[in-house]
């Protein structure tokens, strides 16, 4: 409702539960969101350590129900322009921009909406910095390979290409702080406007982020 009230196009969805025999978490229709309860029933469910690995099941409980509902249906209602080649950094401010909407929303901080514990944003302000030299140096930024850009933004026990005692989602991460930085230096952008963007390019140009330096 919140949304619809900045965003009078937004489609309020009709909402259902499922039991989805442990497939697809979230299932996101035309105007349909669907929640399979049997994906968030603890990380503590005997049945998820047969058929998932600890880095999994370790957000399969009730405190990811919401933001997981919630993250998918705006993806699916603001996606990516259809059609064009989408990059790394497309990816990342566009994971940030969604989850800093949701926060805000929510009235949350950012990283408990990420679901960030204390122990892995020190790791993300320790490393911000050659984190983002490596990106450039590799020219990673520009890269649209779907490998790349998964292990940069999706749960995984590490970022490879980091390092194998790296914390996952760093892409995530740094998706929030250019979002942040860029909404904190342009107090005219309103949260529909944000919604709406898709020229994620000048975005992270104008949010004068860059840890490395």
């Amino acid at each position: 409702n919140q949304i619809k009230s900045v965003d009078s196009t937004f489609r309020i969805p009709l909402v259902y539960t499922q039991i989805s025999g442990l497939n697809q978490s979230i299932v996101v229709g035309d105007s349909i969101l669907g929640i399979s309860l049997d994906k968030y029933l603890g990380s503590d469910y005997p049945l998820y350590k047969k058929y998932f690995y600890d880095w999994q099941y370790q957000k399969m409980n009730r405190n990811h129900l919401v933001p997981d509902a919630l993250y998918f249906y705006l993806s699916h209602e603001y996606p990516l322009i259809d059609g064009e080649v989408h990059t790394l950094l497309d990816y990342m401010v566009d994971y940030g921009k969604l989850h800093w909407i949701i926060a805000h929303c929510r009235g949350i901080s950012l990283t408990r909406e990420a679901g960030f514990d204390e122990q892995k944003v020190a790791g993300y302000r320790q490393n911000e910095g050659r984190v983002w030299h490596w990106l450039k140096e590799n020219n990673a930024f520009a890269s649209a390979d779907r490998t790349m850009i998964k292990r940069f933004l999706q749960p995984r026990p590490n970022t490879l290409y980091i390092g194998k005692d790296s914390p996952d989602q760093i892409g995530l991460w740094l998706g929030l702080q250019i979002v942040r930085n860029y909404m904190e230096t342009h107090p005219k952008m309103t949260m529909k406007d944000l919604l709406h963007m898709t020229d994620y390019k000048t975005l992270f140009q104008e949010s004068g982020y860059n840890p490395d330096r």
